[in-house]
């Protein structure tokens, strides 16, 4: 026996002697359908069994319910917290989440968010790496975008970032109390505008207290840590300043593999202070970046331009340093 025909929008039409496009504007709520006419198509689509689906909902109405969450590395553990925040908000407000991971390539991200557009109410970006031309031209197509980790001038956008200067002069002064004067930083992949602020701010706040500093630049996780540390060591560097955790964790890794304490031969300090970062031995000195509420205030500025409110202000939110057993006084201090 063959399924039971499906009832659709034309049987809708057709029982109420109306146009198509008159039934979907009564069925998407529209106030420009007279009350006699609605009274009609509501009828028409009870006596005929409509139902109308997910999609065909969205397509009447213009919304999905739906957003897209684009990162550029979704084994992250950073962005999986900011985005538990992010899907835990959005569904108290009846919306879902969709992830993609755009491997960390700026054209696989701009890309990404292009294909988003036509089937999402909003795309929120954690630490997007495409030019500004293609983050412009992703707001325009988009309309509601929230930022997180970027901070662009000209981009109409609310924009969630940590307040870099500061904490890297936390982590500067800290480890300068030390005794440490000259340092390394493995940093993240330039393209992230994280990374290159902290380049920028740490370099300012080691000339200030007269320190040396040099950079390394590293790929993307632990294995990266692990792979440059030797060059870090080469630098002469009685301390080793990560990009985040995970490439304090490979760092910290490799030393041990070659019989190098830590913190009595070298420090080594993180960013993030993910959950694993205290359970490490020794637990490592790292910032906290307060990741739940970057989640909540990506999800808020995104809300607010749903709703049609505009774009909030972007204020820089605090990082704390805590001080654990990855740092100690620098040898020979």
């Amino acid at each position: 026996m063959s399924p039971p025909k499906r009832t659709t929008i034309h049987d809708v039409a057709n029982r109420a002697g109306v146009s198509i496009a008159t039934v979907s504007r009564v069925l998407g709520g529209s106030q420009k359908v007279n009350e006699e006419m609605s009274r009609r198509v509501l009828d028409a689509a009870a006596e005929v069994g409509y139902r109308p689906n997910a999609a065909a909902r969205s397509l009447v109405s213009g919304r999905f319910r739906t957003i897209g969450l684009v990162m550029p590395d979704v084994g992250n553990a950073y962005f999986q917290d900011i985005l538990k925040a992010v899907v835990t908000e959005a569904k108290k407000d009846g919306y879902r989440v969709v992830v993609i991971d755009s491997i960390g390539d700026a054209d696989e991200e701009y890309e990404a968010c292009l294909q988003q557009v036509p089937n999402v109410d909003g795309i929120i970006l954690l630490s997007p790496r495409m030019s500004k031309a293609q983050l412009a031209d992703v707001i325009a197509k988009a309309g509601a975008v929230s930022i997180v980790n970027r901070l662009e001038p000209g981009i109409s956008a609310p924009m969630i970032v940590t307040d870099n200067a500061g904490a890297c002069w936390e982590i500067l002064e800290h480890l300068a109390s030390l005794g440490h004067r000259r340092l390394v930083h493995v940093c993240g992949p330039t393209e992230s505008w994280q990374a290159r602020t902290r380049i920028t701010a740490l370099r300012r706040g080691a000339q200030r207290l007269g320190l040396e500093l040099a950079v390394l630049e590293a790929e993307q996780g632990v294995e990266a840590g692990y792979a440059i540390a030797d060059e870090a060591l080469e630098t002469g560097a009685t301390a080793v300043i990560a990009f985040n955790d995970l490439h304090a964790f490979g760092v910290m890794t490799r030393l041990h593999d070659r019989g190098i304490r830590v913190p009595e031969d070298v420090s080594v300090t993180g960013f993030d202070d993910i959950e694993l970062a205290r359970f490490s031995r020794p637990a490592i000195t790292t910032v906290g970046t307060p990741k739940l509420e970057l989640g909540e205030q990506a999800w808020i500025g995104l809300l607010a331009q749903l709703r049609g409110d505009g774009v909030p202000p972007s204020t820089p939110i605090s990082t704390p340093l805590t001080v654990r057993g990855s740092t100690g006084p620098a040898a020979g201090a």
